[in-house]
């Protein structure tokens, strides 16, 4: 068994052969600002660049930036500090769910074909899109991480974790995370494990 071991290890060297990440780090970012006391704020954005550098670290990473019908998308390290200059420097447009959700698909869906290992979902979002998640709008957030784990299946496990600035207050945590609950008994997609960020 030993030796078998060995001779794989040498022919994956020698062939130039490397092995899939075992670590999938998905973010997805609402830079938009639908009101004025609302949006990313200087704790979310420390967060972010954290999140990222740590990921892009870890394994592979997928950012998706998005803005109406026109999202940024990025996938190496080297543009993180770009992703924050045009958060810092630009007007996002609100998300456009169901434009997002199927953009993500065409963009995660071909990587999960090779893919085996743990897949976190790290979803940075304004205050009116973490509302719109807690009342059962969102589709991108509750339903998008189940079909991975669902596509998946045994070969991985799927977390989210989900942050918003609550700049105004009006966000009640225990609210969404009951919401964040509703379909994760089973009945649709494998159970998720979900974990809130109030920055």
């Amino acid at each position: 068994m030993r030796k078998l071991i060995i001779i794989l290890a040498i022919a994956i060297f020698s062939t130039g052969a490397t092995l899939p990440p075992s670590v999938m780090n998905i973010f997805y970012i609402d830079a938009s600002m639908p009101t004025t006391d609302d949006g990313m704020n200087e704790s979310s954005l420390y967060t972010l660049k954290q999140k990222l550098e740590t990921a892009a670290d870890a394994g592979e990473l997928l950012v998706f930036l998005s803005n109406g019908k026109e999202p940024l998308v990025y996938k190496k390290k080297k543009d993180i500090e770009k992703l924050l200059d045009n958060i810092y420097s630009k007007r996002f447009e609100p998300p456009n769910d169901l434009f997002d959700k199927s953009a993500m698909r065409d963009l995660v869906y071909p990587e999960l074909k090779k893919f085996n290992g743990a897949i976190n979902f790290h979803f940075f979002l304004s205050d009116m899109t973490t509302k719109s998640v807690k009342d059962g709008a969102d589709t991108v957030v509750k339903f998008f991480p189940k079909e991975v784990g669902q596509i998946l299946g045994n070969r991985s496990s799927v977390s989210v974790n989900i942050y918003y600035s609550n700049n105004s207050g009006k966000v009640n945590k225990a609210e969404l995370e009951k919401s964040l609950q509703f379909y994760n008994d089973g009945s649709f997609g494998p159970s998720i494990a979900y974990s809130t960020f109030d920055l």
